[in-house]
Protein backbone atom coordinates (compact mmCIF):
# COMPACT_ATOMS: atom_id res chain seq x y z
CA UNK A 1 0.00 0.00 0.00
CA UNK A 2 1.28 3.33 -1.47
CA UNK A 3 -0.21 6.42 1.47
CA UNK A 4 0.64 9.79 0.42
CA UNK A 5 0.57 12.13 3.14
CA UNK A 6 1.35 10.73 6.69
CA UNK A 7 -0.92 13.26 8.80
CA UNK A 8 -3.50 11.91 11.34
CA UNK A 9 -5.21 9.98 8.36
CA UNK A 10 -2.70 8.56 6.68
CA UNK A 11 -0.76 7.72 9.77
CA UNK A 12 -4.20 5.40 11.29
CA UNK A 13 -4.42 4.08 8.02
CA UNK A 14 -1.21 2.83 8.23
CA UNK A 15 -1.73 1.18 11.66
CA UNK A 16 -5.13 -0.05 10.43
CA UNK A 17 -3.36 -1.38 7.41
CA UNK A 18 -0.12 -3.23 8.56
CA UNK A 19 -2.24 -6.13 10.44
CA UNK A 20 -3.62 -7.20 7.05
CA UNK A 21 -0.35 -7.87 6.09
CA UNK A 22 0.03 -4.50 3.79
CA UNK A 23 3.60 -3.86 3.57
CA UNK A 24 2.93 0.18 3.68
CA UNK A 25 5.09 2.79 2.22
CA UNK A 26 3.91 6.16 2.33
CA UNK A 27 5.28 9.67 0.94
CA UNK A 28 5.73 12.97 3.16
CA UNK A 29 7.70 16.49 3.35
CA UNK A 30 9.68 15.83 6.59
CA UNK A 31 11.45 12.28 5.58
CA UNK A 32 13.67 13.42 8.52
CA UNK A 33 11.11 12.25 11.29
CA UNK A 34 10.63 8.81 12.39
CA UNK A 35 7.97 6.38 10.93
CA UNK A 36 4.85 5.91 12.36
CA UNK A 37 3.44 2.36 13.40
CA UNK A 38 3.33 0.36 10.60
CA UNK A 39 4.93 2.63 7.73
CA UNK A 40 7.92 0.58 6.55
CA UNK A 41 8.95 3.09 4.58
CA UNK A 42 9.05 7.13 4.52
CA UNK A 43 9.84 8.19 0.85
CA UNK A 44 10.18 12.28 0.05
CA UNK A 45 7.30 13.91 -2.67
CA UNK A 46 10.18 13.05 -5.53
CA UNK A 47 9.48 9.76 -4.97
CA UNK A 48 6.17 10.01 -6.08
CA UNK A 49 6.30 7.74 -9.21
CA UNK A 50 8.00 4.63 -7.58
CA UNK A 51 5.43 4.75 -4.63
CA UNK A 52 2.71 3.89 -7.34
CA UNK A 53 4.34 2.13 -9.43
CA UNK A 54 4.99 -0.35 -6.39
CA UNK A 55 1.71 -0.15 -5.18
CA UNK A 56 -1.18 -2.56 -5.02
CA UNK A 57 -3.53 0.30 -3.23
CA UNK A 58 -2.71 3.84 -3.34
CA UNK A 59 -4.24 6.56 -1.08
CA UNK A 60 -4.04 9.80 -0.76
CA UNK A 61 -4.11 11.64 2.36
CA UNK A 62 -2.02 14.90 1.74
CA UNK A 63 -2.87 18.58 2.04
CA UNK A 64 -4.25 20.07 -0.58
CA UNK A 65 -1.42 23.11 -1.51
CA UNK A 66 -0.38 24.68 -4.44
CA UNK A 67 1.99 21.73 -4.27
CA UNK A 68 -0.46 18.83 -4.22
CA UNK A 69 -2.88 20.59 -6.88
CA UNK A 70 -3.62 18.02 -9.49
CA UNK A 71 -0.90 15.67 -7.51
CA UNK A 72 -2.58 12.39 -9.67
CA UNK A 73 -2.81 13.58 -13.27
CA UNK A 74 -2.71 11.32 -16.35
CA UNK A 75 1.29 10.82 -15.58
CA UNK A 76 0.74 9.77 -12.01
CA UNK A 77 -2.04 7.31 -13.52
CA UNK A 78 0.06 6.01 -16.19
CA UNK A 79 3.01 5.18 -13.49
CA UNK A 80 0.29 3.07 -11.29
CA UNK A 81 0.48 -0.39 -11.21
CA UNK A 82 -1.67 -2.47 -13.38
CA UNK A 83 -5.20 -3.09 -11.82
CA UNK A 84 -4.49 -0.86 -8.45
CA UNK A 85 -7.04 0.36 -6.55
CA UNK A 86 -6.90 4.62 -6.39
CA UNK A 87 -8.50 5.82 -2.95
CA UNK A 88 -8.77 9.49 -2.42
CA UNK A 89 -9.55 10.82 0.79
CA UNK A 90 -7.93 14.39 1.18
CA UNK A 91 -9.46 16.71 -1.34
CA UNK A 92 -11.27 16.52 -5.09
CA UNK A 93 -8.27 19.17 -6.52
CA UNK A 94 -5.60 16.70 -5.81
CA UNK A 95 -6.60 14.34 -8.67
CA UNK A 96 -7.58 14.92 -12.42
CA UNK A 97 -10.75 13.06 -12.59
CA UNK A 98 -10.69 12.74 -16.53
CA UNK A 99 -7.55 10.87 -16.15
CA UNK A 100 -9.24 8.40 -13.49
CA UNK A 101 -12.15 7.95 -15.85
CA UNK A 102 -10.06 7.33 -18.66
CA UNK A 103 -7.98 4.31 -16.73
CA UNK A 104 -10.68 2.87 -15.24
CA UNK A 105 -12.24 2.45 -18.51
CA UNK A 106 -9.75 0.85 -19.75
CA UNK A 107 -8.78 -1.69 -17.34
CA UNK A 108 -5.42 0.48 -15.65
CA UNK A 109 -7.10 1.33 -12.77
CA UNK A 110 -8.46 -1.66 -10.96
CA UNK A 111 -10.82 0.28 -9.40
CA UNK A 112 -11.03 4.24 -7.63
CA UNK A 113 -12.44 4.87 -3.96
CA UNK A 114 -13.21 8.77 -3.98
CA UNK A 115 -14.07 10.61 -1.00
CA UNK A 116 -14.19 13.56 -2.84
CA UNK A 117 -14.52 15.41 -6.55
CA UNK A 118 -12.55 17.73 -8.39
CA UNK A 119 -16.63 19.27 -8.58
CA UNK A 120 -19.06 18.60 -6.08
CA UNK A 121 -21.55 17.90 -5.67
CA UNK A 122 -21.05 15.48 -8.96
CA UNK A 123 -23.47 16.31 -12.08
CA UNK A 124 -25.59 13.39 -12.40
CA UNK A 125 -24.49 12.03 -15.76
CA UNK A 126 -20.62 12.39 -14.51
CA UNK A 127 -18.45 9.20 -15.93
CA UNK A 128 -17.69 8.83 -11.89
CA UNK A 129 -21.26 7.75 -11.09
CA UNK A 130 -21.77 5.00 -13.56
CA UNK A 131 -23.84 3.60 -15.29
CA UNK A 132 -21.66 0.13 -14.95
CA UNK A 133 -21.86 -0.91 -18.68
CA UNK A 134 -19.95 2.27 -19.95
CA UNK A 135 -16.84 0.81 -18.06
CA UNK A 136 -15.67 -2.69 -19.23
CA UNK A 137 -15.63 -5.05 -16.12
CA UNK A 138 -16.28 -1.85 -13.64
CA UNK A 139 -18.78 -1.76 -11.70
CA UNK A 140 -20.12 1.45 -9.42
CA UNK A 141 -21.12 0.80 -5.56
CA UNK A 142 -22.35 3.68 -3.31
CA UNK A 143 -22.35 3.30 0.47
CA UNK A 144 -21.82 5.07 3.68
CA UNK A 145 -19.28 2.43 5.50
CA UNK A 146 -21.98 0.16 6.14
CA UNK A 147 -19.62 -2.07 4.77
CA UNK A 148 -16.68 -1.73 7.50
CA UNK A 149 -16.33 -2.53 10.74
CA UNK A 150 -15.95 -0.06 13.52
CA UNK A 151 -12.12 -0.11 13.26
CA UNK A 152 -11.93 1.43 9.94
CA UNK A 153 -14.75 3.88 9.93
CA UNK A 154 -12.57 6.67 11.21
CA UNK A 155 -10.74 6.31 8.46
CA UNK A 156 -12.89 5.22 5.56
CA UNK A 157 -16.24 5.46 6.58
CA UNK A 158 -17.12 8.96 4.58
CA UNK A 159 -16.14 7.08 1.12
CA UNK A 160 -19.03 8.02 -0.96
CA UNK A 161 -18.02 6.11 -4.54
CA UNK A 162 -16.07 2.78 -5.13
CA UNK A 163 -15.68 1.95 -8.41
CA UNK A 164 -14.73 -1.62 -9.27
CA UNK A 165 -13.18 -2.94 -11.77
CA UNK A 166 -12.00 -6.64 -13.11
CA UNK A 167 -9.31 -8.11 -10.29
CA UNK A 168 -6.02 -8.15 -11.19
CA UNK A 169 -3.86 -10.55 -11.27
CA UNK A 170 -1.25 -8.58 -9.65
CA UNK A 171 -3.23 -7.51 -6.90
CA UNK A 172 -3.01 -10.43 -3.96
CA UNK A 173 -6.50 -9.48 -2.75
CA UNK A 174 -5.17 -6.75 -0.42
CA UNK A 175 -7.92 -4.39 -2.05
CA UNK A 176 -11.11 -6.58 -0.96
CA UNK A 177 -9.77 -7.02 2.45
CA UNK A 178 -9.65 -3.38 3.61
CA UNK A 179 -12.31 -2.79 2.31
CA UNK A 180 -14.84 -5.53 3.02
CA UNK A 181 -12.89 -7.30 5.46
CA UNK A 182 -12.92 -10.43 4.04
CA UNK A 183 -10.47 -12.44 3.45
CA UNK A 184 -7.42 -13.02 0.74
CA UNK A 185 -9.10 -16.06 -0.63
CA UNK A 186 -12.50 -14.96 -0.49
CA UNK A 187 -11.03 -12.38 -3.43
Amino acid sequence: MGIVGLGAIGAELAAIAAPFGFRVSAIRRRVDRPAPPGVDEVCAPDRLLDLLAQSDVVVIAAPHTPDTKRLIGRREVEAMKRGALLVNVSRGKMIDDQAVVEALTDGRLGGAALDVFTTEPLAPDSPLLGPAERHRHAAHVRFDGGLLDAARRPVLGKLTAVRIGPRSPECGGQTCRILSGVSTRAC
